[in-house]
C-alpha cells in the first residue's frame, strides 16, 4: 500500500476495488448473529433489501459471494425508499466494518497499521462514500478539490480510532454529526419491526430495529466480540420452540456402516436448521415409508434434531477453520446434528445398470478393506461401494473385474457429486472437485450380483475385443461397460489434476505467475510431475469454485532438493505465463487477476480435456450395435467393426484392375493388394499390418491420391493418433500429388495449438494447406459476415503470436460452411469435435498409427460418419499400442481403452493385407529386426535398401568392432540406481560409455560439430515417445543390469514387454549401438533372439575393448586400429568418468541451440537427424 501526501503535509492512503482490504468488496467472511456475509458489501445489501421488504432478494445476497453480483443485485431493489435508508444507511455500514475487522484479526492489524494516515476512498464515480476523484488524479492531494464526501473513509478511521481507545464506553455513531445525510436531527432513529411473510418466519437474522443492539455490540473489547459471535450456536440451540412442528426435507449425501449423512435440501430457505445431520440406522427403521436401510439419494422429512456442540458452524474450506470452527469434510461429512424424530421416509427412483469392480480399498489401523470401487454406464462418476450398499455380495469376496448389477438412484437437478457423497444444489458446501448431475446420470444406490460373464482371458472378465460368438444383448452389455470404462478414463485424469492443482498466494512479475510447493516429499513430486509439464496448458481461476478467469502456460518447471528438520525434502516450483484473461458475465475476472497478481488467492491448474463425452455417449445409447443392424453403408462397415457379420474374405478373390492408376507404379506388390481391395466394389474395411519401415505412410499418400481421381464425389478424412505423424503423412501427400495439385483438391490440415506452438517451424512447411491460409483467401474472406471476419482476424492474430488460443474446429467448421472440402487431415482427438463441420459427408476414413488409437475413439467416429462407404486402416500389432499406464491395470486390457488393432484381426469381415518389404533399415538391421519380432509370428521381413544405401556409419572412418556390420553390442553391467524424485533408473557407468561413444561419433563422423555437452548435442529420448520416429543412428541405453536385485522384477516386467522391444529395436536406419546388460537382456525373448541373430554378423564387446584385432572387418579399416586405441576427444568426456548424473530440467536442440525444445522437434520429417554429418 502506497501512500501519499497532501498540500498540508497530511499522508494520505487513497484506495479502490477489491485489491485493498478498505474496500466494501473485499473478500473476508465475518457472522453477525448466526448470519454469515461474504463482505461488508454484502452485509449492507442485505439490511438494504430487508429495509425494503425484499425478502426473496434478501436471501439471494446471502447467496452470492461476489461483492459486484451483490451491488448489482441490492442497486435496483423494488420499492426502496432513498430518503428513509440515508438516514440510517452510515450505521449500517458501521456496523458491517466493525465486525469485518473484529473478526478478522489480519485485517484488523492492517487498518491499525495506518494510525494517523488519511483513509481515502478513490472512486470518480461516487461522491458520497468516495472523494469523487480517481486514485492518480493529481487533484487528490488538494481536498479542497475532492468532489466527494469520503463518508467510507471516515468510518473506517473512526472505527481504526475508536479500536485504538477500547477504555472508552462504546463508539456513537449517531454523534458524528460531520457525516451527512443525518439532517438536523442528531437522535437516534428507531423503526418499527416490519413484519415478515410466512414463509420467512423462520429466518433467523436480525431485523432493522436491532442495528442498535448491532451498534452497542461495537464499543465491546475484541474478545468479547468473539465471544458474541460464538454464542450465535448457542443462540440457534436454544431456539428450539421456533420450529418444532416444522418439517424439513432433507436428503442422504453419505452413506456410513452405522448411520447416514442428510443434507437440507433447501438450502436458500430454514437457515436455523442445520445443514448436514447424522441419522442414526434405529431411527429411520422406526419411520413411516421405511423399507429398506437408506441409501444415496433417498429423502427424509426431519421434525426434531439435536445440535452437537462445537459443530453448529462449520468452515467451507481450510483457511476457515479456527479452534472453535471444524472443517464440513474430513474423509467424512461433519454433522452439525443428530435427528432425534422423522416424519416420513421416501426411497428415491432406481434404475439398473450393469457395473465392474475396478478395485479394492483398503486403510485404517488394520489395513482391513474398507469399499470398493465401481463403474456403470448409470454413473457420472466412478463411485465407492461400502458394506451398506452391498445386497446378496460380500466384500470380503469380490473380485477386481466382477460384473455386477447397479442400482442407479435419480436425484434432483443442480446436485453436485462425488465419488463417495452428493451435495444439495446451491451448497455453500464444496471441495472443488464435485461434478453437477447430469440428465441421464445417478448417483450409486446399492449393488448386487449379476449372472455370471463367459468371456474370459486369464480367468478375469473382458469386453473386448467383441467376438462373432456374442449375441446382440451382450454386445450391448459390451457397449455398456465400454461406456463406464471411457467415462472413468477421463475423470481418473481429472481427479488427479485436481488433487494437484496449486491453491495459494504466487508471485507475479512480467506476464509471469512464479508458483512453489515448499518441503514436499518425492512422492508429491512425483505426483506433480505426472500433472505438470512444460508446454501445458493451465487455467487461472480465483478459487476452485468458479470458472477460470484467465489462461496460461508452463514456460519452465524446476526441483530443487532442501532439508527440513534434518529430512531430505523438495521445493517444487511452476512458471507459468498468462496468455489471456477471459471476459464473464455478472464477473469481473480483470479485478480477480489484479487481486491474484497482489497477493490473492490463485488457484491454477492444467486444462481439464473434456473429450469424453461423445465416445461415452456412443456406447451409453448402444449406437454402434443399432447402426450394425441397419441396412447401410455405414451399417455394414459397423457390422464388419463390431464382427457382426462373418464373411470370410480371401485375398486372391481381388483382382488388380484392368486399367491400372499411373500411381501404382510407385508401391510393391504387397501395397497394390491395399489398394485393390480398398478399390473393390461394395463398402470396404481394410486392415493394412505395416511393420516398421515399411513405407505405409507413402502407401497411405498414394492410396489418397488414387480415391480422389477414382470415386465420384469422395471425401477423405485422413486420422494420426498425433500431430508429428498427421505431419508426414501431409507432406508424403503433398510429394506425391505435387503442391499445387494438392491445394486444388482442396486439403486442408488441421493441428491442434499445442503443435502450432510446439512445432512450428516443421508444420509451417504446410502452411499453404493450414487453415490460417484457407481463411485469408480473398474469395473465402468475402463469404463471411462481419461477426466471422472478426473471427478469422482474431485467429490470424493469435496463430502468429499466441497459437495455442487458436479455435481450429470453430473456425474449421465456418470454412467447412463456404467450401467443400475433399481432403481433411486431423488427429483423433479433434476428428471427434468436427463430425459435424469439417469432417461433415467424409465417405472415405484412412487413419495411421492406429496401433496407438483405441477401438472407443474409431467406432465413435464411424458411428458419426453416416457417409462412409471405405475405411483403411493402418497399424502394427507387435508395436506400443494405446497410453493407458495411468489408469488402474484392471482396465488396460479387455474395456475397449486399448487399440482398435485386436478388434480388426478377429473380425472375419474385415480385409487384411500385410506389408513386408522394409525401407527403413541397414540390410543386416532388418534380418536381425525380423528374426527377434516378426519370425516367430510367422510375417518375416524383407530388406528394401541396399547395404550401401544405408552406409552411413559402415563407410565413416568410425571403426566398427565388424566394420561391414552396423550393429554394435556393448556389455556394460555397471549399477542401477533410482532417483529419489522422478523414481526411474540410472546407471552411471553405462551412461558414462554412451558419453564416450558418442564423442567418439563425433570424432569421426562429424568433425565440423564441435561437441559442447550431452544433452545440446544428442537427442535423449524414451522408447515410448520414439514410436512413429526414426533416426539415422540410435544408442540404446537399457539401463538395468542384474546387480541390482531390488529391480529384477522391473527389469523382468521390462523386458518381457515384446511391443516395447520391438519398438526399441527398429528405430535406426544406418546403425544401431546397444548398450547395456547382455545377460539379462537374454531373459527377454525379442532381446535374446536379437542379440542371437546380430552375433552372427558381430560380437559382444566390453566397455573397455579396442572391438578391432588385426585382420577383422574390411582390409581398409586397418589403417584406423592405431586411431581407435588412443582416447577419443579425451578433453570432452574425461569429465563424466565416474561422475553420478542428475537428470536436468532444461531442453536444449542441438538443431538450432534454442532451450525449450529437443531436435526431434525441430526441422525434422524424419525423426530428430539434426545437422546432417
Amino acid at each position: 500500500m502506497e501512500t501519499i501526501r497532501d498540500k498540508d503535509g497530511q499522508e494520505i492512503l487513497p484506495f479502490f476495488t477489491k485489491r485493498y482490504v478498505f474496500s466494501n468488496h473485499f473478500d473476508c467472511i465475518f457472522v453477525v448473529d448466526g448470519v454469515t456475509f461474504h463482505s461488508s458489501e454484502s452485509y449492507y445489501m442485505y439490511y438494504k433489501a430487508l429495509y425494503s421488504y425484499n425478502y426473496e432478494i434478501a436471501e439471494q445476497i446471502l447467496s452470492l459471494k461476489s461483492a459486484a453480483l451483490v451491488k448489482k443485485l441490492g442497486s435496483n431493489l423494488p420499492g426502496h425508499n432513498t430518503k428513509k435508508w440515508r438516514k440510517i444507511c452510515i450505521l449500517v455500514m458501521s456496523i458491517a466494518n466493525w465486525y469485518k475487522y473484529n473478526q478478522n484479526p489480519e485485517l484488523r492489524r492492517i487498518l491499525l497499521s495506518t494510525r494517523g494516515i488519511l483513509l481515502v476512498e478513490a472512486s470518480r464515480s461516487d461522491q458520497y462514500w468516495s472523494c469523487g476523484l480517481e486514485m492518480h488524479s493529481k487533484d487528490i492531494v488538494d481536498k479542497k478539490k475532492w468532489r466527494g464526501l469520503n463518508v467510507l473513509g471516515r468510518i473506517l478511521m473512526s472505527i481504526r480510532d475508536r479500536i485504538l481507545k477500547m477504555s472508552a464506553e462504546r463508539l456513537n455513531i449517531v454523534s458524528l454529526e460531520e457525516f451527512p445525510p443525518l439532517g438536523s436531527s442528531t437522535k437516534k432513529v428507531i423503526l418499527s419491526k416490519p413484519s415478515l411473510p410466512s414463509s420467512s418466519q423462520s429466518l433467523s437474522v436480525p431485523m432493522v430495529d436491532t442495528l442498535t443492539e448491532n451498534a452497542k455490540k461495537m464499543s465491546l473489547e475484541h474478545g468479547e466480540v468473539e465471544e458474541s459471535v460464538k454464542s450465535s450456536g448457542e443462540s440457534l440451540r436454544g431456539n428450539k420452540n421456533s420450529f418444532e412442528k416444522k418439517v424439513i426435507e432433507y436428503i442422504v449425501v453419505q452413506v456410513g456402516e452405522n448411520d447416514v449423512i442428510g443434507a437440507r435440501l433447501n438450502q436458500k430457505s430454514n437457515f436455523s436448521w442445520p445443514c448436514f445431520v447424522s441419522i442414526a440406522n434405529k431411527i429411520a427403521e422406526n419411520s413411516e415409508g421405511f423399507s429398506n436401510k437408506l441409501q444415496l439419494g433417498d429423502r427424509v422429512f426431519i421434525s426434531d434434531f439435536q445440535w452437537r456442540v462445537g459443530f453448529e458452524i462449520l468452515a467451507r474450506n481450510e483457511f476457515e477453520v479456527t479452534q472453535n470452527r471444524r472443517n464440513w469434510n474430513v474423509g467424512r461429512i461433519n454433522p452439525q446434528a443428530i435427528i432425534k424424530e422423522i416424519e416420513f421416509i421416501h426411497h428415491a427412483n432406481r434404475r439398473d445398470f450393469p457395473g465392474v469392480v475396478i478395485s479394492l480399498k483398503r486403510g485404517g489401523k488394520y489395513n482391513s478393506l474398507l469399499c470398493c470401487l465401481v463403474i456403470s454406464a448409470g454413473l457420472q462418476v466412478c463411485s465407492k461401494c461400502y458394506r451398506r450398499q452391498l445386497v446378496d455380495l460380500d466384500l470380503d469376496e469380490l473380485e477386481i473385474g466382477q460384473l455386477v448389477t447397479v442400482s442407479v438412484v435419480e436425484i434432483p437437478e443442480q446436485c453436485l457429486i462425488d465419488e463417495s457423497y452428493l451435495l444439495p444444489p446451491q451448497s455453500e458446501f464444496k471441495m472443488g472437485s464435485e461434478e453437477m448431475i447430469r440428465d441421464d446420470f445417478g448417483v450409486l444406490g446399492t449393488v448386487r450380483s449379476h449372472l455370471p460373464w463367459h468371456y474370459k482371458r486369464e480367468g478375469k472378465n473382458v469386453f473386448y475385443p467383441l467376438v462373432p460368438q456374442m449375441s446382440i444383448e451382450e454386445v450391448e452389455l459390451c457397449e455398456s461397460i465400454i461406456s463406464a470404462a471411457i467415462a472413468y478414463s477421463f475423470e481418473d485424469e481429472r481427479k488427479k489434476i485436481i488433487e494437484n492443482r496449486f491453491e495459494g498466494a504466487a508471485l507475479y512479475w512480467d506476464k509471469q505467475f512464479y508458483l512453489k510447493f515448499a518441503e514436499i516429499d518425492s512422492m508429491k513430486v512425483k505426483n506433480l510431475k505426472s500433472v505438470w509439464a512444460v508446454d501445458d496448458q493451465v487455467e487461472l481461476k480465483s478459487s476452485m469454485q468458479h470458472p477460470h478467469f484467465g489462461l496460461g502456460v508452463v514456460k519452465k518447471i524446476e526441483t530443487e532438493n532442501v532439508r527440513s528438520f534434518g529430512n531430505l525434502k523438495f521445493n517444487f516450483s511452476i512458471v507459468i505465463r498468462v496468455l489471456n484473461v477471459q471476459e464473464r458475465k455478472n464477473r469481473d475476472t480483470e479485478e480477480e487477476f489484479l487481486n491474484a497478481q497482489d497477493g490473492g488467492l490463485l488457484v491454477a491448474h492444467p486444462i481439464i480435456i473434456k473429450g469424453s463425452e461423445s465416445r461415452r455417449t456412443c456406447f451409453s445409447a448402444n449406437m454402434p450395435s443399432r447402426l450394425s443392424e441397419l441396412d447401410t453403408k455405414q451399417g455394414q462397415l459397423m457390422k464388419a467393426l463390431l464382427a457382426r457379420e462373418v464373411e470370410i474374405v480371401e485375398l486372391e478373390d481381388i483382382s488388380e484392375p484392368l486399367n491400372p492408376h499411373p500411381l501404382m507404379r510407385l508401391l510393391n506388390e504387397r501395397q497394390k493388394e491395399t489398394v485393390n481391395s480398398l478399390l473393390s466394389g461394395g463398402c470396404k474395411l481394410v486392415y493394412q499390418q505395416a511393420p516398421p519401415g515399411v513405407g505405409k505412410t507413402f502407401c497411405a499418400a498414394v492410396v489418397t491420391a488414387i480415391l480422389l481421381h477414382s470415386l465420384t464425389n469422395a471425401k477423405i478424412a485422413i486420422i494420426t493418433s498425433a500431430n508429428l505423424p498427421l505431419a508426414k503423412l501431409a507432406k508424403e501427400l503433398e510429394n506425391v500429388l505435387s503442391p499445387e495439385e494438392m491445394e486444388e483438391s482442396k486439403a486442408i490440415t488441421f493441428f491442434s495449438g499445442f503443435a502450432k506452438d510446439r512445432y512450428k517451424e516443421m508444420i509451417n512447411e504446410l502452411r499453404r494447406h493450414m487453415l490460417i491460409t484457407k481463411l485469408k483467401l480473398e474469395e473465402i474472406s468475402e463469404k463471411f459476415d462481419n461477426n466471422a471476419k472478426q473471427d478469422v482476424k482474431e485467429y490470424c492474430e493469435n496463430f502468429e503470436s499466441r497459437p495455442r488460443l487458436t479455435s481450429e474446429v470453430k473456425l474449421g467448421s465456418m470454412l467447412s460452411e463456404i467450401v467443400n472440402l475433399k481432403i481433411v487431415f486431423s488427429t483423433a482427438a479433434m476428428a471427434e469435435n468436427m463430425v459435424y463441420s469439417s469432417l461433415l459427408d467424409t465417405t472415405v476414413l484412412i487413419v495411421d498409427e492406429a496401433t496407438q488409437t483405441s477401438f472407443a475413439e474409431i467406432t465413435n467416429l464411424v458411428a458419426r460418419l453416416p457417409n462412409l462407404e471405405k475405411i483403411l486402416i493402418t497399424g502394427d500389432k507387435f508395436q506400443i499400442g494405446t497410453h493407458l499406464q495411468d489408469l488402474p491395470k484392471s482396465l488396460h486390457d479387455g474395456f475397449g481403452l486399448d487399440s482398435i488393432v485386436p478388434q480388426l484381426l478377429i473380425s472375419p469381415s474385415v480385409h487384411q493385407t500385410r506389408l513386408s518389404v522394409c525401407y527403413r533399415m541397414h540390410p543386416l538391421l532388418v534380418q536381425c529386426v525380423s528374426y527377434a519380432a516378426y519370425e516367430i509370428h510367422n510375417e518375416p521381413l524383407e530388406p528394401g535398401r541396399s547395404a550401401d544405401e544405408r552406409a552411413l556409419l559402415t563407410n565413416s572412418r568410425f571403426p566398427l568392432p565388424i566394420q561391414s556390420c552396423p550393429i554394435v553390442l556393448l556389455n556394460v553391467v555397471g549399477s542401477c540406481r533410482q532417483d529419489v524424485v522422478s523414481h526411474s533408473l540410472t546407471n552411471d557407468l553405462q551412461t558414462t560409455s554412451v558419453v564416450k561413444l558418442v564423442s567418439s561419433l563425433y570424432e569421426y563422423i562429424s568433425p565440423e560439430v564441435e561437441f559442447e555437452k550431452l544433452g545440446y548435442n544428442v537427442l535423449t529420448v524414451s522408447v515410448d515417445g520414439y514410436q512413429s520416429m526414426e533416426a539415422d543412428l540410435i544408442v540404446l541405453v537399457t539401463t538395468r543390469s542384474h546387480s541390482n536385485d531390488s529391480n529384477l522384477a522391473d527389469s523382468s516386467e521390462f523386458f518381457s514387454d515384446e511391443n516395447r522391444s520391438t519398438v526399441a529395436l527398429s528405430r535406426s536406419k544406418h546403425g544401431l549401438f546397444l548398450v547395456g546388460d547382455i545377460e539379462l537382456l537374454k531373459s527377454g525373448r525379442v532381446w535374446s533372439r536379437f542379440i542371437e541373430k546380430a552375433t552372427e554378423f558381430t560380437s559382444v564387446n566390453r566397455s573397455n575393448d579396442s572391438w578391432r584385432n588385426d585382420g577383422q572387418g574390411t582390409s581398409s579399416g586397418n589403417r584406423y586400429q592405431e586411431e581407435w586405441k588412443r582416447p577419443f576427444a579425451s578433453n570432452n568426456w574425461k569429465m563424466f568418468s565416474g561422475k553420478t548424473f542428475v537428470r536436468s530440467e532444461q531442453r536444449s536442440c542441438y538443431n538450432c541451440g534454442q532451450y525449450g525444445h529437443i531436435s526431434k522437434d525441430c526441422n525434422s520429417w524424419r525423426g530428430g537427424r539434426g545437422k546432417p554429418f
